[in-house]
């Protein structure tokens, strides 16, 4: 019978719509998710063929690993979902594992708000049990509320006895509604902005079983605070891991950052490659230490 386990990868940078001519964008390009997706693939390629080969013919020599058994009653399948935003670096197996069938496959999912990155991943949570997420997009911390000119926002403050009310009159008269775009007549155009929910904390939430790693970006930060941060969001969020890192490093080409663990394990890595193959091998032991427990199961 054939098992289908699964992980889950986010990539890229959202994009959150000012009118319907312009937005807002985070400068993610999804490189380091889809190094993250290639490493995965190579890994739990040849990890998911052991488990075939331990469960269903403990006796066979070591040698013979290096088959390819595509017709074992023991197949063991694991889907990469690869949810991306519009325009994000695909991982290079993708292309593979549409041309022909393997033990791992990569479904990309593009996406290109928050909204639609809640409804993919919903839509992917209620077919899949992921052993292990990975979400290393980076999401928009705002949306557009209403777009106003300064004029407007004069004449509300000038009336509002309370910040309360100031917002309440001047969303209610200048929503940022589907198709509308603001006026090039307008010298000084102001917009309102609106938290956007956080996605993190829900993976932690609904998948419980899931070894998660969190990334958490800044700048101009130093390495001390990086840390606090990373270890804070660790707390507050509920992951099991985080790769705090700062846009200077990201800038220079000489990606670094720390990935921080629990119980205070904080390991320094360099080069998207490298932090690529770390993060990857801990999505791949989450993804066989899963498949061990259930087979130990009654």
């Amino acid at each position: 019978m054939r098992k289908i386990r699964s992980i889950l990868i986010t990539a890229g940078g959202t994009s959150e719509p000012i009118d319907s001519v312009r937005s807002i964008a985070n400068k993610g390009t999804g490189k380091l998710g889809s190094l993250i997706a290639d490493c995965l693939v190579e890994r739990c390629r040849a990890e998911n063929y052991m488990i075939e080969r331990s469960s269903a013919e403990r006796s066979s020599i070591e040698s013979d690993l290096a088959k390819p058994r595509t017709n074992s009653l023991n197949f063991i399948q694991t889907d990469i979902y690869y949810v991306h935003a519009k325009g994000a670096i695909l991982p290079k197996a993708a292309e593979r594992s549409a041309e022909r069938s393997e033990n791992v496959r990569i479904k990309t999912v593009q996406v290109e708000t928050v909204s639609q990155l809640f409804e993919a991943v919903e839509n992917i949570l209620e077919q899949a049990a992921p052993d292990a997420i990975i979400h290393s997009m980076a999401v928009s911390d705002y949306k557009t509320k209403a777009f106003v000119s300064l004029s407007d926002l004069f004449k509300a403050a000038k009336t509002a006895g309370s910040e309360k009310e100031f917002i309440e009159k001047t969303v209610s008269r200048n929503l940022a509604r589907p198709g509308a775009k603001i006026s090039s007549q307008n010298e000084n155009p102001a917009i309102l902005l609106e938290k956007t929910p956080k996605m993190l904390p829900m993976f932690c939430q609904r998948c419980p079983e899931a070894v998660i790693v969190g990334f958490k970006l800044l700048s101009g930060k130093t390495d001390e605070e990086l840390i606090e941060v990373g270890r804070t969001l660790l707390e507050k969020a509920g992951c099991d891991y985080v790769f705090a890192n700062d846009y200077a490093h990201i800038a220079d080409g000489n990606h670094k950052g720390y990935l921080i663990g629990k119980e205070s394990n904080i390991e320094q890595i360099e080069g998207k490659e490298n932090i690529a193959q770390k993060i990857a091998q801990i999505a791949a032991a989450a993804h066989i230490a899963a498949e061990n427990r259930k087979g130990r199961r009654p």
